[in-house]
């Protein structure tokens, strides 16, 4: 027999672990592809087939919780394998395993993807909030597993008042008015709605969804099971650390800096361009720049890229007459949001619980097209608001508020849109504007979206590379066009996801001398939670809450930053009309030095 030479395995086996050592070290090491841009996800479809909305009502039967895994699988495999760029996005992943968990009574790995959460966000208090409903919840059940019995709800409620007493007010009071103005949206119609109708069609078409439909579905199952049951019992809660505090209890750092001209101050006129969705006219008789038949300056575009030189969509008779109506809904959600209990905050809360499902789609198409009705309107208040010597230009853009967008986005229409955006810009030109509002965006997130619904039959990655060329066309055509009118500055609004502006592109990324991109504060200067931040986004101004008027007269209280950019369209406009020979250079310096 043959013996074997124990220096040499000694040495071979020192090789071995040597080499594996090695791989180990370089697989460590190796850089996992880093995504920094939204459509750089990977897609993924899910088959569903059948009732929806039995589906979510079923939230922990075996076609439930077996989408739940496939949704589980794809996003821990997402996070495992890619550095995704927006800690955002990684929040909102794991705010979908978090349901998850909790559908399939695994609370612990709940608990923990909580502080995970927790640990992503750079605002202390969404630090401090995130995950506080589940948590309180999960308490609950530890002392009361059946969800079913009043005891649970009263077990809920005590935990959620321990944490809520448990915060700093100052610090979290915008967050749970939010909180606690959300439930009003928490009504079975509202919830099951969507579910019934736009995602319904969405299966019955093609027989799939993407992972963003599919999370959807996923967080409806969870709070149908979870939080819609007990709403009053969390609402409660809220409601008992608010104590009736609102908004108005907050320092109002924007008053002292207000100026206000009257007619007899020595002033230049100045020209505000207004690029948003028409407005008023009524409003501002005096403010309109004018042309030599003394008829308002509007260059105007409908849905479909047409010239509609008109100064508001033209919107259908049935939706027109219900003005008073749907002006009461929008002052009654700022009324809500600013913890005030007033009959119009009221009319609301019951308008909306009175919704059964089937109206819910029409109510909504409803509020989205009122929305962009009136939006230029509020916007337009607010930049020219105490300015006598402003002169509006409007320039009107239309978008499809339907459930079904029309046009669908492509290729084609993202040119057409782009030559109108160049006109535009143009037309602002022509008439001398030195500062343009633009509370718009045209976001990726947004095309893809769209396509969503009106291209079911195009694959994923169809869909995102179609949404990329529209942001991509768009903005280089703003941006050729900005660069080709320096003496105007250009204002444009972050965003209202909360996201960073890095991650989810939109048109008006753009990084210009004559650029401006404005987030969100309140009224004492504090961070709001859905504003978008970013390298780009350079100053912020009050956009919550803020006090803007509708069509019609009247006025309410507006949040967004749709309505922080015009503040500062406005201190640009009142600097103007004191010192009209400054240039957009020295405006950008003087409120970079100053803000």
């Amino acid at each position: 027999m043959r013996r074997c030479n124990p220096c040499v395995l000694v040495l071979a086996s020192v090789c071995a672990i040597t080499l594996l050592a090695d791989s180990a070290a370089q697989a460590q090491v190796a850089p996992k592809p880093r995504i920094t841009r939204a459509s750089e996800l990977p897609a993924f479809s899910y088959a569903l087939t059948g009732n929806m909305e039995a589906f979510v009502r079923a939230g922990t039967s075996a076609p439930t919780l077996a989408l739940g895994a496939a949704v589980r699988r794809d996003i821990e495999s997402v996070l495992r394998t890619y550095d995704i760029a927006d800690p955002g996005l990684i929040r909102s992943l794991k705010a979908s395993l978090t349901q998850i968990a909790m559908l399939e009574g695994r609370n612990e790995d709940a608990l923990r993807l909580i502080e995970e959460r927790s640990g992503l966000s750079s605002r202390f208090a969404s630090r401090l909030l995130t995950g506080i409903n589940p948590r309180a919840i999960i308490a609950a059940q530890r002392a009361q597993q059946d969800i079913t019995a009043p005891a649970y709800a009263d077990a809920v409620g005590r935990e959620l008042n321990t944490l809520l007493r448990a915060l700093p007010y100052d610090s979290v009071q915008n967050d749970l008015r939010e909180a606690k103005s959300s439930f009003a949206f928490m009504t079975d119609g509202l919830v099951v709605g969507p579910i019934r109708g736009q995602t319904q069609q969405l299966v019955d078409q093609q027989g799939t969804v993407s992972l963003v439909v599919a999370r959807d579905l996923l967080a409806t199952a969870y709070t149908l099971r979870f939080e819609l049951p007990i709403k009053p019992t969390l609402a409660a809660a809220y409601d008992t650390v608010l104590a009736g505090r609102t908004i108005a209890d907050k320092t109002d750092i924007w008053k002292e800096r207000s100026v206000t001209f009257t007619t007899s101050d020595a002033l230049s006129p100045v020209v505000v361009g207004i690029w948003d969705s028409g407005l008023d006219t009524a409003l501002f008789s005096s403010q309109l720049l004018r042309d030599i038949r003394g008829r308002p300056v509007i260059m105007g575009f409908n849905q479909f890229i047409e010239p509609q030189n008109t100064p508001t969509a033209r919107i259908s008779s049935e939706l027109l007459a219900r003005r008073d109506e749907m002006n009461r809904i929008f002052k009654g959600i700022g009324d809500l949001d600013a913890n005030m209990d007033t009959p119009d905050a009221t009319f609301v809360r019951d308008r909306l619980a009175s919704l059964p499902p089937d109206s819910v789609p029409i109510y909504e198409e409803w509020q989205s097209q009122w929305n962009g009705y009136t939006h230029g309107t509020a916007v337009a208040s607010v930049a020219v608001s105490g300015n006598p010597a402003a002169r509006i230009v409007l320039g009107r853009m239309q978008f499809s508020n339907a459930a079904i967008p029309d046009p669908c986005p492509s290729r084609a229409n993202a040119e057409r849109e782009a030559v109108m955006l160049a006109r535009m810009v143009q037309h602002f030109r022509t008439n001398k504007a030195r500062v343009v509002n633009m509370s718009w965006m045209r976001p990726e997130y947004g095309f893809v979206s769209e396509l969503e619904r009106c291209a079911s039959s195009l694959t994923a990655a169809e869909r995102a590379a179609i949404a990329r060329y529209a942001v991509d066309t768009l903005k280089r055509t703003m941006t050729a066009s900005m660069r080709a009118a320096p003496e105007i500055l250009f204002v444009a609004a972050a965003g209202n996801t909360g996201q960073d502006t890095e991650f989810n592109d939109f048109a008006l990324r753009i990084d210009l001398p004559n650029m401006l991109i404005v987030g969100a504060v309140d009224r004492a200067g504090d961070v709001v939670s859905f504003t978008n931040t970013g390298p780009l986004v350079k100053l912020f101004a009050n956009g919550y809450l803020v006090e803007t008027r509708v069509v019609g007269g009247g006025t309410e209280a507006s949040s967004g930053t749709s309505f922080s950019a015009p503040g500062v369209v406005n201190t640009v406009a009142k600097m103007l009309a004191v010192q009209p020979t400054l240039t957009t250079a020295a405006i950008m310096e003087i409120l970079s030095r100053t803000a």
